[in-house]
C-alpha cells in the first residue's frame, strides 16, 4: 500500500466515524438502533449466544491491546524495530483513545443485554480493537507472504473482523452506530499507522533509541 493511499483512506474512515459520533443522537440514528436492537432481541438462538459471549470475552479490548503491546514489544528484541514501534504505539493509541472517548460521548448501552457488561456504550472498543488487530495481520503478511496464503491471511481477518463486531450487536451490549463507529475509528487508526509506516517515521525513531 502506497503513501498517498493510506492517507485519503485515513481521511475517509476519519469522516465517516465523525459523521456517525455528531449524528449519535439524531431521530434516524435512534430509530436505526431500536430496530437492529428490538429485531435482535426477538431472535435469540442459544447456541450462537454462546459463540458471541466467548467471543467477547477473549477479544476483550484490554486483552487484545496488551497482547498487541507484549508482542510489538517482543518484536523490538527480534530487531524488528519499526514493526515493535508500529504497534507498541497503536496499541497505546487505541487504549487511550477507547477510554477517553467512552467518557467523552457518555453513550448509555442498550437496558436489556444478553451479556453482562458496564462502561459507555459508543464507540465499541471490540469494533476497533478487530480492526487494529486484524488490519494490521493483513497488512504486515501482505508485506511477508508473497504466495497463496495473503488469501488465507485476509479471509480470516475479515471474518474475525466482521464476527466481532456483529457478536456485539447480537449480544445486545452496543448499538448498532456503536460498532459502525467503531470501525470507522478502527480503520482511521490502523491506517494512519500504516501512513506513517510508509513514510519511514518509524523506522527514523528506532535508529537514534537503538542504533544499527
Amino acid at each position: 500500500m502506497n503513501k498517498k493511499t493510506a492517507m485519503r483512506l485515513a481521511i475517509f474512515f476519519f469522516i465517516a466515524f465523525f459523521l456517525v459520533a455528531i449524528n449519535l443522537g439524531d431521530v434516524g440514528v435512534i430509530e436505526n438502533d431500536n430496530f437492529v436492537s428490538s429485531y435482535v432481541i426477538n431472535n435469540q438462538v442459544s447456541w450462537l449466544n454462546s459463540i458471541s459471549s466467548v467471543l467477547s470475552v477473549l477479544f476483550e479490548p484490554i486483552y487484545v491491546t496488551l497482547f498487541i503491546f507484549i508482542f510489538g514489544c517482543t518484536l523490538w528484541f527480534l530487531g524488528k524495530r519499526s514493526e515493535s514501534l508500529f504497534l507498541v504505539s497503536i496499541s497505546a493509541c487505541v487504549c487511550v483513545l477507547i477510554f477517553s472517548l467512552k467518557h467523552f460521548f457518555v453513550r448509555a448501552r442498550p437496558e436489556i443485554q444478553f451479556l453482562a457488561e458496564t462502561g459507555y456504550s459508543f464507540p465499541s472498543g471490540h469494533a476497533l480493537i478487530s480492526v487494529v488487530l486484524f488490519g494490521s495481520l493483513i497488512y504486515f503478511g501482505f508485506r511477508v507472504r508473497k504466495d497463496l496464503s495473503q488469501i488465507s491471511i485476509l479471509i480470516v481477518s475479515l471474518l474475525g473482523i466482521i464476527v466481532l463486531g456483529m457478536s456485539r450487536i447480537y449480544l445486545n451490549v452496543h448499538w448498532f452506530s456503536d460498532v459502525l463507529g467503531g470501525y470507522f475509528l478502527g480503520a482511521t487508526i490502523l491506517f494512519t499507522w500504516i501512513c506513517f509506516y510508509e513514510f519511514n517515521i518509524f523506522q527514523r525513531l528506532a535508529n537514534p533509541i537503538y542504533p544499527k
